[in-house]
Parts: structure tokens; sequence; C-alpha cells
């Protein structure tokens, strides 16, 4: 985490959750990567919510399986709905960022949302939408 993931982690993408966080907004990442893969990245970053994918594990393995449905594409939008209503956190005046079109049925799900280093399939639908498009490089 020290030596690879850490100093990946860019300034403007820094300043952008920094000012979310002045702004009291509840920060949460949301990814189809596996869990314990970026519950580390979301603990460097001060983010305690983090929807992932869940791989099933039997105490020894990992099984090749996953708990409940995959956080992608419009499972994302599944975990999303279902730790909102479980938190009570409202989806109103949200933002939610993405660098892939995968992430489609989430992005047209927040108020806000931005298209980040987009791949070019993303980048064409946020400028028809006129979504915000932004690059953290």
């Amino acid at each position: 985490m020290r030596d690879w993931i850490a100093p990946l982690v860019l300034a403007k993408g820094r300043a952008l959750i920094e000012d979310h966080r002045r702004r009291e907004h509840c920060l949460a990442i949301v990814t189809s990567t596996n869990a314990f893969i970026t519950r580390p990245i979301a603990d460097l970053m001060g983010i305690a919510h983090l929807l992932a994918t869940q791989p099933e594990f039997d105490g020894q393995h990992y099984t090749g399986k996953y708990l409940g449905e995959p956080c992608s594409g419009i499972g994302k939008v599944h975990w999303v709905r279902e730790w909102a209503a479980r938190t009570g956190m409202s989806l109103a005046d949200s933002w939610f960022y993405s660098d892939s079109y995968q992430d489609l049925p989430l992005l047209s799900l927040v108020d806000h949302p931005v298209a980040v280093d987009p791949d070019d399939a993303l980048r064409e639908h946020a400028r028809l939408q006129k979504w915000p498009i932004l690059s953290l490089r």
C-alpha cells in the first residue's frame, strides 16, 4: 500500500475529496474492485463508507463466488440504494465521479454526475448530457 498505491494518489484527487469534506458531504467509495483491495485505499483517504464487491471467503480461501450482487454497473445502483435506505442517507443533491461508461447507471441516478478522465464512451455521453468533465492528472 505504502510503496505502490499511496504514490498514485493525485493531489487534485485529494483536493476534490477535501472540498467535499469541507462542505460536510458524506463521502463514500463505490467500486467494483474487491473490498479487501479497496478498504486500505478508503482508509488512506479517510473515507469510512465503502461499497465494494465482496468476495466469498470460507475462512481459509476465497471461493471465487461473491456475497450478493457484485458492485458493478447496475449493481452499484443496487448497493447505493440499499446503503442509503439502511443508513437513512438521502441521495438528493448527491455527486458521483467516474471514469467509465460502465458506471452510467449510477451516474444517471445522481444529481451531480461528473466524468473524470473518462473513457471515450463516457466522454461522449457526458458531452451530450452536458455533464462536467474533469481531469485529475
